[in-house]
């Protein structure tokens, strides 16, 4: 072997070192990625954190959607109900929205965001139920009633909200009620 064969297999092994020690820009994304999901699941999972933290935990869980932030929010749903009742006008609208990004694994909270659909002082937050009912589609059909009443609520964002619901849970009385509704409003 040649010593030009030598420095340029020299060359190559240490250009080849270079490239192996070196993370891609996806690689470097995913470990921000799961940096970030653990800190949301610990600010979560704390029980000495305030409920506002926590359930904006909750909710950037649910945007971050992959199967370890999933099973926190799972495990966050006691939480996110107990929020629907929280003195706080955002942390309601949070928890809903929370609940919602979870979908149909959280169908035992139907019950409390439909209450808070019927009762709720704040639009906000009676537009987030609507919206975390429609995302709950058929699990949600016990508060097709509710939803029908929402479409007359004095705000808009609350009406677009259940009648977008009222489309994703999809059965025979949210389609007609939506056929009224939509029959009613091309005024």
């Amino acid at each position: 072997m040649t010593t030009k064969s030598i420095k340029v297999i020299s060359l190559l092994l240490a250009f080849s070192l270079i490239i192996l020690g070196c993370e891609t820009q996806e690689q470097r994304d995913r470990k921000r990625e799961e940096k970030r999901t653990q800190k949301f699941i610990s600010q979560l999972n704390n029980r000495n954190q305030n409920i506002k933290t926590r359930v904006n935990a909750a909710r950037a869980l649910g945007r971050i959607n992959t199967p370890e932030a999933q099973r926190a929010l799972a495990g966050a749903i006691p939480t996110l109900i107990e929020a629907l009742n929280n003195a706080d006008t955002s942390t309601r609208a949070f928890a809903a929205s929370a609940l919602g990004n979870i979908g149909e694994s959280a169908k035992k909270s139907i019950p409390n965001l439909a209450n808070n659909l019927r009762n709720d002082r704040s639009d906000l937050v009676r537009g987030s139920a609507a919206y975390a009912l429609g995302q709950m589609k058929g699990s949600a059909q016990g508060a097709i009633p509710d939803l029908i009443k929402a479409l007359n609520d004095e705000n808009e964002l609350v009406r677009q909200s259940a009648a977008k619901a009222l489309g994703q849970i999809n059965s025979p009385q949210a389609t007609e009620a939506l056929k009224h509704y939509k029959a009613n409003t091309k005024n």
